[in-house]
């Protein structure tokens, strides 16, 4: 299904492939989260949360997304939303407490050190 997505706006514009594979990222994103947080919910925070970096934080072919696009930023408040699911917190927690409560670096740092660390690996081949 997504190949024939891509297929078929092959001719469009550029950001329109961008949005379709972000968007279609994002689905995949959620679905996974709702997942995790359905099997595991009576699990405590902690085991929730390490579910989640394990089996959702899969961020394959983000390093060839630009990170300044407006719809990247869907990507980052599903991953936010998912961990105030995992930790039972109200949803009008600041979104710069997360990375503080989960140990972790927020999710545009994570994805801005793995474009950083490809492109050596590119520019040697």
């Amino acid at each position: 299904m997504k190949l024939d997505l891509f297929v078929k706006l092959k001719n469009e514009s550029s950001t329109i492939l961008l949005f379709v594979g972000i968007r279609y990222r994002r689905n995949i994103l959620c679905g996974q989260i709702n997942n995790v947080l359905f099997y595991f919910g009576r699990c405590c925070s902690v085991v929730k949360q390490r579910l989640l970096f394990t089996y959702c934080y899969s961020s394959y072919g983000s390093v060839l997304w630009d990170l300044e696009n407006p719809y990247v930023e869907s990507v980052y408040t599903a991953w936010r939303k998912g961990l105030r699911r995992a930790w039972g917190l109200p949803v009008d927690t600041h979104c710069a407490l997360l990375p503080i409560l989960s140990n972790s670096l927020p999710v545009i740092d994570e994805l801005a050190k793995k474009v950083c660390q490809i492109y050596p690996e590119l520019l040697r081949q």
